[in-house]
């Protein structure tokens, strides 16, 4: 049955049992507040919580301006100072909780239903597990990052991120930079999707750890290396490796020049596939020893093949030096060549070559300190005059 206006009645009253009270004025049927009213009311429960609140109210709920508190325990609470609808918080209000092991929560801004919607202002600290501070500054929705915003963390790992976010996690355009521990660093800016770099974008990374370092610039596909890139690793005693080219899906590939340091060098210009020499290129490799090995042509795999002109000059255990300059195929010499081999004597073949060995029409000559020779001339098989 509806009620009858003339049964409610302004009341201004206050009630006390024990810690629990109640103060209260504004409309009353009797039985319970109806219509607009002001006061302030405390409960206790069974468990030591302890809530609070003083404002408002609309038909006996918290409505219109207020200020709620929920006390847990001494080090834990809950605390609200702003706007409320039907009980809930709404519209633009400040909420502050803090926790027993020492971490908070601080938001200041817009409220939908109870939780945190439209423009606001928060802050986190997490003190029980990583010993991490959060801040947002941005669009909410459904109480979690939802929009535009911006978006800072503090700790071990260093992370910020200006951009879109979609139910929390980075999505759409955005710019992330983190830092972590030693000289670790990223600088993406991008597509994301539900957190990850998606598609394509251009950025700085670089990783360490106790033995090396790697360092990237350039552009970046589903957060791999992709496109025109320059890429260093290396070991804290120096330069291991410097590319710079292009990359696919996190390997070297199509034009680039790669340089490597170690037990002499290499230094390669040309054309990779996946993350192999492939196509036409110029490599040169350097010894400890003196040794060197130059080749211009075409790889196949890393390995050279098809046609090109290499020269090699090794130098063994007995200080033998082989030099050689020809055709090569799957890496070994194979086609038109002359192989040049010095030590105690000289031995020289001119002509053809299969699987790294004298197959074919050629000539060999071996000459000796005191000027005397042998030549042979002929067709050879698996290295063996026939």
């Amino acid at each position: 049955m509806q009620q009858k206006n003339s049964e409610i009645r302004v009341v201004k009253y206050r009630k006390k049992n024990g810690d629990n009270y109640d103060e209260y004025h504004g409309g009353y049927d009797g039985t319970r507040k109806v219509g607009h009213g002001k006061g302030k009311e405390r409960t206790v429960t069974d468990e030591g919580v302890v809530e609070e609140y003083e404002g408002d109210y609309l038909d006996g709920m918290p409505h219109g301006k207020g200020h709620f508190r929920r006390q847990v325990s001494e080090g834990e609470f809950e605390d609200y100072t702003g706007e409320f609808r039907n009980g809930l918080y709404e519209e633009r209000g400040t909420l502050i909780r803090r926790f027993e092991d020492g971490g908070f929560e601080e938001y200041e801004g817009n409220f939908e239903k109870g939780v945190k919607a439209g423009f606001g202002h928060g802050k986190q600290k997490h003190v029980s597990g990583p010993k991490e501070f959060y801040e947002y500054e941005g669009d909410y929705l459904n109480g979690v990052f939802d929009g535009r915003g911006v978006y800072r963390k503090a700790g071990e790992v260093r992370e910020e991120y200006q951009g879109k976010f979609v139910n929390g996690k980075y999505h759409g355009q955005g710019h992330l930079k983190t830092g972590g521990p030693e000289e670790d660093l990223e600088d993406y800016e991008g597509e994301f999707e539900l957190g990850a770099p998606v598609g394509h974008g251009q950025g700085r990374r670089v990783r360490t750890s106790e033995e090396a370092r790697e360092e990237y610039e350039g552009g970046f596909y589903n957060g791999l290396y992709h496109g025109q890139g320059h890429l260093k690793r290396s070991e804290r005693s120096g330069l291991l490796e410097e590319y710079q080219g292009m990359f696919l899906s996190g390997k070297y590939h199509g034009k680039g020049s790669l340089q490597k340091q170690g037990n002499g060098g290499e230094t390669y210009r040309g054309e990779f596939s996946h993350g192999v020499y492939e196509g036409k290129g110029m490599l040169k490799k350097t010894f400890a020893n003196g040794g060197l090995e130059e080749y211009d042509g075409e790889f196949l795999q890393g390995r050279k093949h098809g046609f090109g002109r290499g020269r090699e000059k090794y130098i063994d255990a007995d200080q033998n030096v082989m030099e050689y300059e020809g055709d090569y195929a799957n890496g070994k010499y194979h086609g038109k060549g002359r192989r040049t081999l010095t030590g105690e004597k000289t031995q020289e073949y001119v002509g053809d070559f299969r699987h790294g060995k004298y197959h074919g029409i050629g000539i060999l000559r071996i000459t000796d300190d005191e000027g005397g020779f042998e030549e042979y001339e002929g067709d050879f098989v698996e290295g063996e005059l026939s």
